[in-house]
Protein backbone atom coordinates (compact mmCIF):
# COMPACT_ATOMS: atom_id res chain seq x y z
CA UNK A 1 0.00 0.00 0.00
CA UNK A 2 3.16 2.26 0.83
CA UNK A 3 4.32 1.75 -2.41
CA UNK A 4 0.94 3.14 -4.02
CA UNK A 5 1.04 5.65 -2.48
CA UNK A 6 4.23 6.74 -2.99
CA UNK A 7 3.83 6.39 -6.47
CA UNK A 8 0.46 8.10 -7.04
CA UNK A 9 2.40 11.13 -5.06
CA UNK A 10 5.55 11.18 -7.05
CA UNK A 11 3.55 11.57 -10.32
CA UNK A 12 0.82 14.12 -8.93
CA UNK A 13 3.72 16.25 -8.01
CA UNK A 14 5.82 15.33 -11.19
CA UNK A 15 3.18 16.35 -13.26
CA UNK A 16 2.54 19.59 -11.46
CA UNK A 17 6.21 20.41 -11.64
CA UNK A 18 6.57 19.65 -15.09
CA UNK A 19 3.49 21.62 -16.27
CA UNK A 20 4.33 24.99 -14.36
CA UNK A 21 1.92 24.58 -11.60
CA UNK A 22 4.74 24.17 -9.07
CA UNK A 23 7.36 26.62 -9.95
CA UNK A 24 11.33 26.77 -8.64
CA UNK A 25 11.71 27.29 -5.14
CA UNK A 26 8.27 26.43 -4.05
CA UNK A 27 8.34 25.22 -0.97
CA UNK A 28 6.90 21.09 -0.84
CA UNK A 29 5.89 20.39 2.90
CA UNK A 30 5.63 17.23 4.14
CA UNK A 31 2.49 17.83 6.71
CA UNK A 32 0.68 19.53 3.77
CA UNK A 33 1.41 17.29 1.16
CA UNK A 34 0.33 14.43 3.22
CA UNK A 35 -2.93 16.26 4.47
CA UNK A 36 -3.92 16.76 0.54
CA UNK A 37 -3.23 13.21 -0.64
CA UNK A 38 -5.05 11.68 2.77
CA UNK A 39 -1.65 9.49 3.20
CA UNK A 40 1.39 9.47 6.00
CA UNK A 41 4.26 11.37 5.60
CA UNK A 42 6.43 8.21 5.00
CA UNK A 43 4.85 8.02 0.88
CA UNK A 44 5.38 11.62 0.39
CA UNK A 45 9.04 11.66 2.12
CA UNK A 46 9.37 8.54 -0.27
CA UNK A 47 8.49 10.32 -3.66
CA UNK A 48 10.39 13.72 -2.28
CA UNK A 49 13.31 11.49 -2.52
CA UNK A 50 12.49 9.82 -6.06
CA UNK A 51 11.98 13.76 -7.16
CA UNK A 52 15.16 14.79 -5.87
CA UNK A 53 17.09 11.48 -8.25
CA UNK A 54 15.21 12.89 -10.98
CA UNK A 55 17.19 16.47 -10.14
CA UNK A 56 12.94 18.09 -10.16
CA UNK A 57 13.36 18.84 -6.67
CA UNK A 58 15.97 19.47 -3.80
CA UNK A 59 16.06 19.12 -0.28
CA UNK A 60 17.48 21.96 2.25
CA UNK A 61 18.82 19.97 5.32
CA UNK A 62 16.61 21.07 8.34
CA UNK A 63 15.03 23.09 6.45
CA UNK A 64 12.78 21.16 3.92
CA UNK A 65 12.02 20.48 0.34
CA UNK A 66 11.41 22.41 -2.60
CA UNK A 67 11.03 22.68 -5.94
CA UNK A 68 14.16 22.58 -7.99
CA UNK A 69 16.31 24.79 -10.37
CA UNK A 70 17.26 23.27 -14.20
CA UNK A 71 19.22 25.74 -15.54
CA UNK A 72 19.68 26.27 -19.70
CA UNK A 73 23.21 24.94 -18.80
CA UNK A 74 21.67 21.62 -18.11
CA UNK A 75 19.21 21.95 -20.89
CA UNK A 76 22.29 22.48 -23.46
CA UNK A 77 23.39 19.02 -21.90
CA UNK A 78 20.37 16.81 -22.26
CA UNK A 79 19.77 18.37 -25.41
CA UNK A 80 23.03 16.93 -26.88
CA UNK A 81 21.80 13.72 -25.14
CA UNK A 82 18.71 13.48 -26.57
CA UNK A 83 19.49 14.19 -30.52
CA UNK A 84 21.61 11.58 -30.38
CA UNK A 85 19.09 9.31 -28.60
CA UNK A 86 16.49 10.07 -31.42
CA UNK A 87 18.93 9.74 -34.28
CA UNK A 88 19.51 6.30 -32.97
CA UNK A 89 15.96 5.43 -32.22
CA UNK A 90 15.05 6.59 -36.18
CA UNK A 91 17.58 4.25 -37.58
CA UNK A 92 15.85 1.48 -35.48
CA UNK A 93 12.55 2.32 -36.27
CA UNK A 94 13.66 2.65 -39.99
CA UNK A 95 13.41 -0.88 -40.64
CA UNK A 96 10.11 -1.54 -37.88
CA UNK A 97 7.52 0.51 -39.42
CA UNK A 98 4.50 -1.09 -40.46
CA UNK A 99 2.17 0.12 -43.49
CA UNK A 100 -0.58 1.49 -40.71
CA UNK A 101 2.13 3.49 -39.08
CA UNK A 102 3.88 5.31 -42.45
CA UNK A 103 0.25 6.21 -42.97
CA UNK A 104 -0.52 7.70 -39.87
CA UNK A 105 2.95 10.04 -40.28
CA UNK A 106 1.74 10.72 -43.57
CA UNK A 107 -1.71 12.20 -42.05
CA UNK A 108 0.11 13.90 -39.65
CA UNK A 109 2.19 15.62 -41.88
CA UNK A 110 -0.99 16.43 -43.78
CA UNK A 111 -2.26 17.84 -40.91
CA UNK A 112 1.11 19.85 -39.98
CA UNK A 113 0.87 21.41 -43.32
CA UNK A 114 -2.91 22.91 -42.51
CA UNK A 115 -1.80 24.06 -39.20
CA UNK A 116 1.08 25.85 -40.64
CA UNK A 117 -1.15 27.34 -43.53
CA UNK A 118 -3.76 28.43 -40.32
CA UNK A 119 -1.04 29.29 -38.27
CA UNK A 120 -2.54 26.78 -35.93
CA UNK A 121 0.73 26.62 -33.27
CA UNK A 122 -0.94 24.26 -30.45
CA UNK A 123 -1.89 21.74 -33.37
CA UNK A 124 1.29 21.87 -34.74
CA UNK A 125 3.24 21.26 -32.11
CA UNK A 126 0.67 18.18 -31.15
CA UNK A 127 1.24 17.22 -34.45
CA UNK A 128 5.01 17.06 -33.79
CA UNK A 129 4.94 15.75 -30.50
CA UNK A 130 3.39 12.80 -32.22
CA UNK A 131 5.38 12.46 -34.96
CA UNK A 132 8.55 11.94 -32.71
CA UNK A 133 6.26 10.10 -30.58
CA UNK A 134 6.01 7.53 -33.20
CA UNK A 135 9.94 7.34 -34.35
CA UNK A 136 11.09 7.04 -30.61
CA UNK A 137 8.76 4.87 -29.25
CA UNK A 138 9.43 1.93 -32.37
CA UNK A 139 12.53 1.37 -32.35
CA UNK A 140 12.26 -1.75 -30.34
CA UNK A 141 14.27 -1.11 -27.40
CA UNK A 142 12.43 -0.19 -24.28
CA UNK A 143 15.50 1.19 -22.76
CA UNK A 144 16.43 3.52 -25.21
CA UNK A 145 12.59 4.55 -25.35
CA UNK A 146 12.86 4.96 -21.67
CA UNK A 147 15.43 7.18 -21.62
CA UNK A 148 14.60 9.69 -24.39
CA UNK A 149 10.94 9.84 -22.38
CA UNK A 150 13.20 10.41 -18.62
CA UNK A 151 15.12 13.53 -21.09
CA UNK A 152 11.84 14.60 -22.44
CA UNK A 153 10.48 15.12 -18.71
CA UNK A 154 13.63 16.92 -17.81
CA UNK A 155 13.85 19.52 -20.43
CA UNK A 156 9.92 20.08 -21.15
CA UNK A 157 9.88 19.74 -24.26
CA UNK A 158 6.08 20.08 -25.37
CA UNK A 159 6.02 23.71 -23.65
CA UNK A 160 9.07 24.63 -25.71
CA UNK A 161 7.90 23.48 -29.04
CA UNK A 162 4.57 25.69 -28.46
CA UNK A 163 7.29 28.77 -27.61
CA UNK A 164 9.17 28.49 -30.53
CA UNK A 165 6.38 27.75 -32.88
CA UNK A 166 5.14 30.78 -32.47
CA UNK A 167 7.64 32.01 -35.24
CA UNK A 168 5.88 31.09 -38.48
CA UNK A 169 9.39 30.62 -40.48
CA UNK A 170 10.23 27.31 -37.47
CA UNK A 171 7.31 25.93 -37.90
CA UNK A 172 7.54 25.94 -42.18
CA UNK A 173 11.36 24.38 -41.60
CA UNK A 174 9.99 21.69 -38.93
CA UNK A 175 7.53 20.60 -41.46
CA UNK A 176 9.90 20.45 -44.55
CA UNK A 177 12.40 18.43 -42.48
CA UNK A 178 9.68 15.66 -41.28
CA UNK A 179 8.77 15.37 -44.88
CA UNK A 180 12.13 14.39 -45.51
CA UNK A 181 12.42 12.01 -42.96
CA UNK A 182 9.23 10.66 -43.52
CA UNK A 183 10.71 9.99 -47.11
CA UNK A 184 13.81 8.01 -45.94
CA UNK A 185 11.49 6.08 -43.58
CA UNK A 186 10.17 5.03 -46.50
CA UNK A 187 13.03 3.72 -48.21
CA UNK A 188 13.96 1.92 -44.96
CA UNK A 189 17.24 3.92 -44.98
CA UNK A 190 18.60 3.59 -41.54
CA UNK A 191 21.45 5.95 -42.02
CA UNK A 192 20.00 8.40 -44.02
CA UNK A 193 16.87 8.47 -41.99
CA UNK A 194 19.02 8.87 -38.57
CA UNK A 195 21.30 11.81 -39.91
CA UNK A 196 18.04 13.41 -40.68
CA UNK A 197 16.33 12.99 -37.37
CA UNK A 198 20.36 14.26 -35.86
CA UNK A 199 20.32 17.33 -37.75
CA UNK A 200 16.70 18.37 -37.01
CA UNK A 201 17.22 17.84 -33.43
CA UNK A 202 20.85 19.71 -33.68
CA UNK A 203 18.82 22.96 -35.43
CA UNK A 204 15.45 22.71 -33.31
CA UNK A 205 17.92 22.48 -30.00
CA UNK A 206 20.26 25.05 -30.95
CA UNK A 207 16.75 27.29 -32.01
CA UNK A 208 15.84 26.71 -28.20
CA UNK A 209 19.02 27.70 -26.86
CA UNK A 210 18.92 30.65 -28.67
CA UNK A 211 16.12 32.23 -27.31
CA UNK A 212 16.25 34.77 -24.26
CA UNK A 213 15.01 32.31 -21.24
CA UNK A 214 15.45 33.03 -17.54
CA UNK A 215 17.54 31.11 -16.09
CA UNK A 216 15.44 28.73 -13.50
CA UNK A 217 14.07 26.38 -16.09
CA UNK A 218 11.41 25.01 -14.40
CA UNK A 219 9.33 27.47 -13.71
Amino acid sequence: MTNVAKDKVFQALKERILSGDLTSDDPLKERDLAKEFGVSRTPIREALRQLVSEKLVRIVPNVGAFVGRFSWADAAEIFTIRKVLEAYAAQLTSGRLIVSQIKLLEALLTTSAAAVRRGDVALYAECDEKFHAILNENCGNQHLVEMIRNVNDKTKLTRLRLSLFQNHENTRQSLKEHRAILKELKTRNATACGHLVWQHGQRFYAKVLQTDQPPAFIE
